[in-house]
């Protein structure tokens, strides 16, 4: 299962990558939960409208981005956790940033039921969470 699991999370990466939102969604349950610690005003995000409103809240703020390096394990029970550097740059200030993010995938049925995102100043509570250390 947990193969089959890394899979789903790789599959979210490259659909994100392409911008295809109708691929990325499919791969979430319907209930899923979306928990942004980088975003300190976002109350979490339910299902898939949830989905769409929390990648356009992170697109409000960055001009372009992307996502590479990416390190994908297994965790225990049908989790993963996916480490990764994001890069982006702002859309008024223009400011660049690269830095290593981290989520917590958790899965059931083949869909992601739960994602918790991590900045890079969070890693340590992303590895906590997880069960790992550094």
């Amino acid at each position: 299962m947990s193969q089959e699991n890394i899979e789903i999370v790789k599959h979210f990466f490259e659909a994100v990558a392409g911008e295809d939102w109708v691929a990325a969604e499919g791969l979430f349950d319907p209930e899923c939960q979306i928990d942004d610690f980088d975003m300190p005003d976002a109350n979490g995000y339910q299902g898939h409208q949830g989905f769409f409103d929390w990648i356009a809240q992170w697109d409000e703020a960055w001009e372009d981005w992307g996502m590479k390096d990416l390190d994908i394990r297994p965790l225990a029970g049908e989790r993963v956790i996916a480490l990764f550097t994001v890069t982006a740059r702002g859309r008024s200030s223009g400011v660049e940033l690269s830095r290593r993010d981290s989520m917590i995938y958790g899965l059931h049925g083949g869909k992601i039921r739960q994602l918790e995102y991590y900045n890079e100043q969070q890693r340590g509570l992303a590895l906590e969470a997880a069960g790992l250390s550094e």
